[in-house]
């Protein structure tokens, strides 16, 4: 019977067609969550091992596997959620059963770490009780075990690699350390995203590193991917540093080292490679955050002739009144 509901879910929840960016975000994310909440770690070994081996990405570029992953942090908000109980159960037996599976690896560690943060909560260091700090460190460095026990086989995943960056990050560790690790991390897997998002996020400044760190990892990201992407790669960190920022995208771009001429330019080889209104968005959005009113201009000239206008709201903050005001400013 368990079977025949996971079926249903995979008929339901899977892609189909030419679904929009923003459909298929949402829909390969919700798929394994629902595998999840069925128990059904098996299925979500098979496919993360099928989007490894493919390297698919979405028309608007992003990793498949990433975005199936990052699908394991919905389970519940709820740490005393009984969901939590049978995923860490499901997938703890799972990763004994198979230890030779590099998803198994990565979904056992995932889940502990995600688990630790529904514990602790994500609110600012002082809202967190001296009992929530604690799980939220002995689950971590559970995850880290996890990682590291398994490194042989979890390796041949590059999401290990973005996961124990972001590990290191939460346990505090020197960020000249981290510019080590990620440096390490990204000549093994420079094609998969991921692992650049975690390694500048962990040397910004608000969380000890330094804007000469964010500026040395960047330069280094860059040249590793050159060969097959261009600068792609600058435009993609500084876009996953404007999710995580919100509206203060001026500020931590700030102490990000961002430079919009090189922003700009990455951004136009983006959409040139993948022509998605997604991507043109995160320009416009960029545009009237950060960069020209020539630049914002051409992003909704391109949405225009191209995309039927199309206003896909990627931030929050991107509401109707904030996009007028772009507008107001931009024919000033």
């Amino acid at each position: 019977m368990r079977r025949f509901f996971a079926l249903i879910v995979l008929l339901l929840v899977s892609p189909v067609g030419k679904a929009d960016e923003q459909a298929l975000q949402e829909s390969i994310q919700e798929q394994s969550k629902s595998l999840m909440l069925l128990g059904d770690v098996a299925g979500i070994d098979r496919i993360a091992n099928g989007y490894r081996q493919t390297g698919e990405l979405t028309p608007a570029g992003f990793s498949k596997l990433s975005l199936f992953y990052n699908g394991l942090e919905r389970v519940a908000d709820d740490p005393h959620d009984p969901a939590w109980a049978l995923a860490r159960n499901k997938t703890d037996a799972w990763l004994k059963a198979h230890a030779d599976s590099p998803a198994a690896v990565i979904i056992d560690a995932k889940l502990l770490v995600k688990y630790a943060w529904a514990l602790r909560g994500h609110g600012f260091g002082y809202t967190v009780t001296p009992g929530q700090a604690g799980q939220f460190d002995t689950l971590v460095e559970s995850a880290r075990q996890v990682l590291d026990a398994n490194k042989k086989i979890g390796s041949v995943d590059p999401e290990w690699y973005a996961l124990r960056i972001s590990v290191a990050n939460w346990q505090g560790v020197n960020r000249n350390e981290i510019l080590k690790l990620s440096t390490w991390a990204a000549q093994q897997a420079p094609y998969y995203d991921p692992i650049h998002y975690a390694a500048v996020y962990a040397m910004l400044p608000k969380w000890g590193g330094s804007t000469d760190l964010v500026k040395q990892y960047v330069a280094t990201a860059t040249a590793l991917t050159a060969p097959k992407q261009g600068t792609q790669i600058y435009g993609r960190i500084y876009l996953y540093v404007a999710r995580r920022a919100g509206s203060e995208i001026a500020q931590e771009f700030s102490a990000a080292g961002e430079r919009w001429p090189d922003l700009s330019a990455s951004m136009v080889e983006i959409i040139a490679a993948h022509p998605d209104a997604w991507n043109v968005n995160s320009y416009r959005i960029l545009a009237c955050s950060v960069g020209t009113k020539d630049d914002y201009k051409r992003a909704m000239k391109d949405l225009k002739d191209h995309y039927g206008a199309k206003l896909i709201p990627i931030y929050a903050f991107d509401t109707p009144q904030w996009q007028q005001r772009c507008v107001q400013w931009a024919a000033s």
